[in-house]
């Protein structure tokens, strides 16, 4: 009767396992917080990071939620680890722009903002955030270049402008 060899499988399967699970869990915190259960998404983020998991993404999730739900205090934390992982992050650094901008720390939202158009000179979400922070700080030149290059025709730009504008108590 022929000897039984181990199979190099088993030592591997172990140690993909774990990391598949964290990726489904991810996959699953990700849509939770997409259909809106913010506060379900985090639980499940937070689940991940006391499970071990240490990653860009998971950090930049766990301050994006922590920003909707208004804990602006746990947000920074976050933002701070996932931009020591990846700080050219083009989304990372325009929800971290959005955050300070909700902070009003606009110098620093700003800079952010600026910083993120010259990795990605075409993001929209950063140049209506930026455009948005401009409006409110009554620079509606440079906000409507800013619109307009989120996408907006100049009527629709003009709109987003005095809206912003007003929700800073300024008149257009």
């Amino acid at each position: 009767m022929p000897a039984q060899l181990p199979t190099r499988f088993e030592t591997r399967e172990p140690t993909a396992r774990p990391a598949t699970q964290r990726n489904n869990a991810f996959a699953q915190a990700r849509q939770i917080e997409r259909n809106g259960a913010t506060d379900q998404a985090l639980q499940r983020y937070q689940d991940l990071l006391k499970s071990g998991a240490q990653f860009a993404e998971l950090y930049h999730r766990l301050a994006v939620c922590n920003d909707k739900l208004g804990r602006m205090e746990h947000s920074l934390p976050y933002y701070q680890k996932a931009l020591a992982m990846q700080p050219n992050n083009i989304d990372l650094l325009c929800d971290y722009g959005f955050r300070l901008h909700l902070v009003k720390q606009t110098a620093e939202a700003e800079r952010v903002f600026v910083q993120s158009l010259q990795y990605a000179p075409r993001h929209s979400r950063t140049h209506n955030n930026l455009a948005m922070l401009l409006a409110q700080s009554n620079r509606v030149d440079q906000a409507m270049h800013h619109f307009q290059m989120a996408g907006l025709n100049a009527q629709q730009a003009r709109h987003n402008a005095t809206k912003a504008m007003q929700a800073a108590n300024i008149q257009p």
